[in-house]
């Protein structure tokens, strides 16, 4: 009788459910350890035993609840880990490369055995022009 002084209540209702006896959840724990002790086939050594496969039962799927929690945390924790570098590369701006500009490639080019310098004059203002306008849209923003 003195094993069940120190028993959670969830620990006597399971119990009782597995010996036959109906309990509600307001009964107390007094009450539901009289209710074993006076049960017409109390057998204290079953008693026992089956309340400490309750107990390791219990506390068992507490610890496997835990380590699946454990486990999902580190999970989490591992994908932080793995996508941290590239937020922190694309904050900084390591990861995202601005694009180089080479003026050599933009600028028209003039042969002077073939074109004219009037027509070239003209088209080298108006693609500057363009490219200035380009350039102030890039770097000042509205």
């Amino acid at each position: 009788m003195a094993y069940l002084a120190g028993v959670k209540k969830e620990d006597l209702r399971s119990l009782c459910e597995d010996i036959g006896l109906t309990v509600t959840s307001k009964v107390s724990v007094i009450a539901i350890r009289d209710l074993i002790i006076n049960v017409t086939n109390y057998d204290e050594e079953f008693t026992r035993e089956h309340l400490k496969s309750i107990i390791q039962n219990r506390k068992s799927d507490y610890e496997q609840r835990m380590k699946e929690i454990e486990s999902e945390r580190a999970f989490e924790l591992e994908k932080l880990r793995l996508s941290q570098p590239q937020q922190s590369a694309t904050a900084h701006g390591l990861g995202v490369e601005k694009p180089t500009i080479e003026i050599q490639k933009l600028l028209l080019k003039f042969k002077s055995q073939e074109d004219d310098i009037g027509l070239f004059l003209t088209l080298f203002e108006r693609h500057n022009y363009l490219f200035l306008k380009f350039l102030k849209k890039i770097l000042l923003p509205i």
